[in-house]
């Protein structure tokens, strides 16, 4: 293989590998593919609470997921998710070290409803 096939053998490897990171990746977390979302969140102590609001209702399972990806490394005892379409509540979900739950939302006011804090 000539020198030049071998640099555009590894630009084309770069590139592609640029293109898809890793789950991990923060830039991996971004809502290209889930929809944008906001999160209105509370920290009490260990605990963090969050309220968040989903534009695409289909992707609350992965949101919640990528958020509680996102704040593993602030060990909280618990994270409490509670996600919103522009009409209604959707669920609860709550991460403990102990697993996790998901239940309804009861009494709270619609994450959607409050304006973005930009």
């Amino acid at each position: 293989m000539s020198r030049g096939s071998l640099l555009i053998a590894a630009a084309a490897l770069l590139t592609a590998s640029a293109c898809t990171p890793p789950q991990t990746d923060i830039v991996a977390t971004t809502t290209e593919d889930v929809g944008d979302y906001r999160l209105i969140q509370t920290v009490e102590g260990r605990r963090l609470l969050g309220r968040v609001c989903v534009a695409n209702p289909t992707h609350a399972d992965e949101i919640a997921r990528r958020i509680v990806q996102q704040v593993a490394s602030m060990h909280y005892e618990q994270v409490q998710l509670e996600l919103y379409a522009q009409s209604a509540p959707l669920r609860l979900y709550v991460w403990t070290p102990n697993g996790e739950r998901e239940g309804s939302i009861e009494n709270s006011r619609n994450a959607c409803a409050e304006p973005a804090g930009d």
